[in-house]
């Protein structure tokens, strides 16, 4: 056992006369050690001397390792409160049925302002204005819409516009009942730059609903094509301050177009995958809702607007 303990008190004679030759204090090895022991447990690139205090280095290295993940979530929010939540998606047919629903609905509970809204450019493409929406929406005691399947949405120049087949049945506020049947045309602007949010829904731009017979059973929304009377004319506001009258001629699918009393072109009416097309000759006039473009032989389309029958 003797034997032993000279072996065990070895290290230490030797440990004390290293620690007299360097000549250094009593804290120097506890500081060194501590040193020691931070470089094992922290990452390599930490340097012991960029930390004055002995214990800082251990807890400081964990802390700014585990952040590291967290960015992520707190970034995906940020362009958010600068956009509409899915600022690349425009709206859906779907999204235009839902609006012609709640427009009926509105107009079922008497609620006439907010439907009036639901009309393009602030309710102005109804034709009236609140007051007068109000009154003609009031000889209708109750509403009941049915709607057909919505058309392809024509896309051009930044703007979408769909058609929706509708019927429409009820009371009158005067007795008896009526019947309506024909198609609403509704519109918004692409997602462009400088753009809203409303700009970009969809709104009622045009209705062409007109009075039925009624029938032994409800009619249920077909998707073929509503009776049209024979002849239909409109007088429109064009770009250039001319003003131009249309007669739509149904039984002959021809439109006529004049320029005060004198007529300027007859012509036919051609396919369109959406909305109006009429030509002949190098004329040419195309619509949508209340709105034409009408072009002569070797000039480009004059917008214009409805403004009357």
């Amino acid at each position: 056992m003797k034997l032993s303990a000279a072996r065990y008190a070895l290290p230490t004679l030797t440990l004390a006369l290293l620690l007299s030759g360097c000549g250094g204090s009593k804290t120097t090895p506890a500081a060194n050690m501590a040193t020691t022991n931070t470089v094992d447990t922290a990452t390599p690139t930490a340097a012991p001397t960029a930390t004055p205090e002995p214990d800082g280095p251990e807890p400081n290295g964990i802390v700014t390792a585990t952040p590291v993940p967290t960015p992520s979530p707190t970034a995906t929010p940020a362009p958010a409160p600068g956009a509409s939540p899915t600022p690349t998606a425009e709206v859906s047919a779907q999204d235009a049925v839902n609006v012609i629903r709640r427009y009926f609905t509105l107009l079922a509970n008497h609620e006439y302002r907010d439907a009036y809204l639901l009309w393009d450019h602030g309710g102005k493409s109804s034709g009236m204005s609140e007051e007068a929406f109000a009154k003609a929406q009031r000889k209708f005691d109750s509403v009941n819409a049915e709607l057909g399947p919505p058309s392809r949405i024509d896309a051009g120049a930044g703007q979408r516009h769909i058609t929706i087949p509708v019927t429409v049945h009820g009371k009158l506020s005067a007795g008896g009942p009526y019947r309506l049947v024909g198609q609403m045309t509704l519109h918004h602007t692409a997602d462009i730059p400088g753009t809203t949010m409303a700009d970009r829904s969809w709104h009622i731009s045009a209705s062409e609903l007109n009075p039925r017979p009624q029938t032994g059973s409800q009619d249920q929304g077909s998707s073929t094509p509503p009776e049209q009377p024979q002849t239909v004319a409109a007088r429109f506001s064009c770009v250039d301050g001319s003003k131009l009258r249309v007669v739509f001629d149904n039984s002959n699918q021809t439109a006529m177009v004049f320029r005060g009393k004198q007529r300027i072109a007859k012509l036919d009416q051609q396919e369109s995958g959406s909305g109006i097309r009429y030509g002949a000759q190098g004329y040419e006039l195309r619509g949508k809702g209340k709105q034409i473009a009408f072009s002569t032989p070797n000039t480009p389309p004059l917008p214009c607007t409805q403004i009357g029958k």
